[in-house]
């Protein structure tokens, strides 16, 4: 008699654990079934069975998935905050340019103002060029398809290259550049066009933006860092915009807004920080602004 109240008490054991088994199993099927449809519920099994691993699991792999999600949706609109903007940014030079080429070609102007109408509409064309240039790589970077071909360079060479570049409009915008560059030769392993991108993305925050007028361009070695330091005597930025200057579309002001699409300092970091370097800023306002980017020298 005893032997079949035990026996009675293990099978109703035995049902009742199955009947739990198949419970939590029915759980875990409608938790799949919630993350396919979008309305996953996290799952809380008891126990140290393998029913409540599996539940751990599928709860860490939603999370992921969610975690995944909100990023896609940030990525999608800021990429519409971006194309809204640089629609703006473009459609004003191109305006602009439309009006003076159709003020040329109805033969409004002539001699020395048909000559300044077109330079003025060279000049918008390359603004839009200059625009198109940086969606155009910031596009490539943010989708993983920047391509970059590293080779050892003379940093020091190849700065002094594009410095020619921006001499005459460092002239025209009335800005003194003193150089501190010593004949010595600095090997880095980087891309050239990529680095090329990152002067010129520098350059031309300083014209635009710091109202400076001298600046000094320096490269030293730090260690085992080369650092090219871009030093102007400006108007500085603001400490509580310092931490942001990086960010993409971020216009720190009034006047920055009208001038610049805020992707040319994201697209320098980002950049540098893709060929293993650094890119840091440092500013009192109404004195200075300190831009210091490094790469690791290469041995030779």
């Amino acid at each position: 008699m005893i032997w079949v109240l035990v026996l009675v008490c293990l099978s109703l054991g035995l049902l009742l654990h199955l009947v739990s088994m198949h419970k939590k199993q029915k759980e875990l099927l409608e938790a799949v079934k919630g993350m396919n449809q979008n309305h996953y519920q996290k799952l809380f099994v008891k126990g140290n069975c393998n029913l409540s691993l599996i539940a751990l699991e599928l709860n860490e792999v939603e999370q992921r998935h969610q975690e995944a999600i909100c990023k896609m949706n940030r990525m999608e609109q800021a990429n519409k905050e971006l194309l809204t903007s640089l629609s703006h940014d473009v459609r004003t030079p191109l305006t602009s340019l439309m009006g003076y080429l159709e003020a040329l070609s109805q033969g409004v102007v002539e001699g020395e103002e048909k000559q300044r109408y077109i330079q003025i509409a060279r000049k918008k064309s390359c603004d839009i060029k200059e625009l198109v240039d940086i969606l155009f790589d910031w596009f490539k970077i943010s989708s993983n398809e920047m391509k970059l071909y590293y080779e050892s360079i003379d940093v020091c060479e190849l700065t002094r290259q594009i410095l020619i570049t921006w001499m005459p409009i460092l002239e025209k915008s009335e800005i003194c550049c003193e150089t501190s560059i010593l004949d010595q030769e600095y090997f880095v392993t980087i891309d050239q066009g990529a680095y090329t991108r990152i002067v010129n993305n520098i350059f031309q925050n300083i014209v635009e933006h710091s109202e400076c007028r001298r600046m000094q361009l320096s490269i030293e070695q730090q260690e085992n860092q080369i650092a090219i330091i871009f030093e102007d005597d400006g108007i500085g930025i603001p400490s509580e915009q310092l931490e942001h200057v990086f960010e993409r579309l971020y216009k720190g002001n009034s006047a920055r807004s009208q001038k610049s699409s805020g992707l040319g300092l994201c697209i320098a970091k980002q950049l540098t920080e893709m060929m293993l370097g650094s890119i840091i800023v440092r500013s009192i306002q109404g004195q200075s602004t300190v831009f210091t980017v490094t790469f690791p020298r290469s041995i030779e």
